[in-house]
């Protein structure tokens, strides 16, 4: 069954304690079943976003909202391997903790940004490898006591992380290429692309279920559509910075295009009346996508409306199917 997630705005020029920790309990209430954060060193939005250098820390942020929620799944899309995977383990077992059993989803992702990892030290070159030995270290914390690993980047001997997740906590790899379906084949247990358009998406989910047939297991799959809601399709669209997306959308070598509207941009993004949007965001049901996270990044001035929209006049249109 589909689960209906928030991607918080904790980043940008309207992130803030009230907006982004204080209004958890009312997406709880609406029935939201999640929240989900992103991972940066240094912000730098998107062409696309207005101009700023605000980033909420992502684990302190899932900490304060786990702890005044009783049912939302906390999660991250996704953590970047720019600290040492110890810590990055440490971090998300305090998060459990506060949490509690299955409420959370660790989402990790080699990241693009340069700059937080010159600025920790760490090549960018090796940014996949470090990924992939994050995974394997967080596996090993959290299933192990006095757990000993020995990787190219990483070696340690006999360390305990305490408090940890369950070891069952799933890892999903964040990315939407096709080196990132092979990366969460590998050595996580879902796939999470972010933005994404339906014909891409359709092609590459298409391989990770394939792979975790023939691998006997099941994988998670995530999307994360931006979303604008209004009173007509136009308006709603009007309201978006289509031109931005297509650009970014064009710039990407391996999605299908070419994206020359935003009709090019289905999948990627949900826009129009309440009817419209339930009925692009029941194209995600009916492929059965686990986790649909909507990112209001486009509309983060009139956050809270559009969230209040999505909630009372979107969603109840589209649960019965879900």
């Amino acid at each position: 069954m589909t689960k209906f997630g928030v991607l918080l705005l904790h980043f940008g020029h309207t992130a803030s304690r009230e907006s982004v920790i204080d209004q958890a309990p009312q997406l709880e209430r609406w029935g939201f079943d999640s929240v989900w954060v992103r991972d940066h060193l240094m912000f730098q939005p998107h062409g696309f976003e207005k101009p700023s250098t605000v980033f909420m820390e992502p684990f302190s942020t899932l900490t304060a909202i786990a702890a005044i929620t009783t049912k939302l799944v906390v999660g991250t899309a996704t953590i970047i391997p720019f600290r040492h995977p110890l810590v990055t383990s440490q971090l998300f077992g305090g998060v459990g903790m506060v949490a509690g059993p299955g409420r959370l989803i660790a989402g990790i992702g080699a990241g693009a940004p340069r700059k937080p990892f010159e600025a920790t030290g760490l090549a960018y070159e090796d940014r996949f490898d470090a990924t992939k030995e994050m995974a394997e270290i967080l596996k090993l914390t959290w299933s192990t006591e006095k757990g000993s690993y020995h990787g190219r980047l990483y070696q340690f001997e006999g360390i305990t992380i305490d408090p940890h997740p369950p070891a069952d906590t799933p890892i999903w790899y964040g990315g939407s290429t096709p080196a990132s379906v092979r990366r969460a084949l590998e050595y996580c247990d879902g796939w999470f692309p972010g933005r994404c358009p339906l014909k891409t998406f359709d092609k590459y989910v298409q391989r990770v279920r394939d792979g975790a047939e023939e691998q006997g297991r099941a994988m998670g799959v995530g999307i994360i559509p931006v979303i604008s809601i209004a009173n007509s399709r136009e308006e709603a669209l009007a309201k978006v910075d289509v031109e931005g997306l297509l650009g970014e959308a064009n710039e990407r070598k391996f999605w299908t295009g070419p994206f020359e509207s935003a009709d090019d941009l289905e999948g990627l993004l949900i826009a129009g009346t309440p009817d419209d949007c339930a009925a692009q965001i029941d194209e995600y049901v009916q492929r059965g996508v686990d986790q649909l996270v909507f990112d209001f990044r486009m509309r983060p001035d009139d956050y809270e409306e559009q969230v209040a929209r999505l909630a009372e006049e979107v969603l109840p249109r589209v649960q019965v199917a879900a």
